[in-house]
């Protein structure tokens, strides 16, 4: 997107792409486009690394959930009114056809979870097995660590989901 919160380094190049926020799935849809055209252009010399099928043609995919086992598992958990719902349906429609594209071309698909490596083996078959990297999404325990003044009691964790609330079981 247009948005991030890495900062361009000798060994970071970031091209912003020029994509509306909302509807998500017309972010999506050409989020995906500009990057195909814009890597038409400006050819790379580095490591193409996206998130699912943002851009398909990477050499790294970094997957966040299985669009492909969504939409035959869990379609029935899309939440909202008809144009909503419809709407979360395009952009999972688009995603699991981009995500199908840059899993068969990435080298390396790095996952949070073996949660979610086992659905995309479920989606797309042991063949992709190899690819499968797990990297987990880490907390930094130190920086939300209690004060040494406060005696240690139970903490609460909270959790964000952006979305899908019923498929994630909450």
């Amino acid at each position: 997107t247009a948005r991030t919160d890495l900062h361009p380094s000798d060994r970071i190049i970031i091209h912003k792409m020029p994509v509306p926020f909302k509807p998500v799935f017309l972010q999506s849809i050409l989020f995906t486009l500009c990057s195909l055209i814009f890597n038409l252009f400006h050819s790379s010399k580095g490591l193409n690394i996206s998130t699912q099928g943002g851009f398909p043609f990477c050499d790294i995919s970094y997957a966040h959930c299985c669009h492909k086992l969504f939409l035959t598992r869990y379609r029935q958990n899309i939440s909202g009114d008809p144009i909503t719902r419809t709407a979360r349906l395009i952009n999972h429609y688009w995603g699991a056809a981009m995500e199908a594209i840059a899993f068969e071309r990435a080298r390396l698909i790095v996952v949070p979870s073996q949660g979610l490596a086992n659905e995309l083996i479920s989606a797309y078959g042991p063949s992709i097995k190899p690819k499968l990297h797990l990297i987990p999404n880490p907390v930094d325990c130190s920086k939300f660590a209690p004060p040494s003044t406060i005696s240690p009691h139970p903490f609460t964790f909270a959790f964000c989901a952006l979305g899908n609330f019923a498929w994630k079981g909450l």
